[in-house]
């Protein structure tokens, strides 16, 4: 996702994008939620490979319930 405004980091760095992964949650009747995190390996650990396979194991739990 391109930023709108460039990130000057230490060392001269530019960060011009990051990685997100965005979620949404639909229901059957109409309200939606929305969810995004950055995958920053350096202070949280999180990479989209093990955000995304996290997802595979909680995706499941949220089919067919109802509140």
């Amino acid at each position: 996702m391109p930023l709108k405004v460039p990130i000057q980091k230490r060392h001269c760095e530019t960060v011009t994008d990051v990685n997100d992964l965005v979620l949404i949650i639909e229901t059957d009747n109409r309200p939606q939620g929305y969810g995004e995190a950055p995958a920053t390996a350096v202070i949280t650990g999180d990479l989209l490979g093990s955000m995304r396979a996290a997802l595979t194991l909680i995706a499941p739990r949220l089919l067919d319930k109802t509140c």
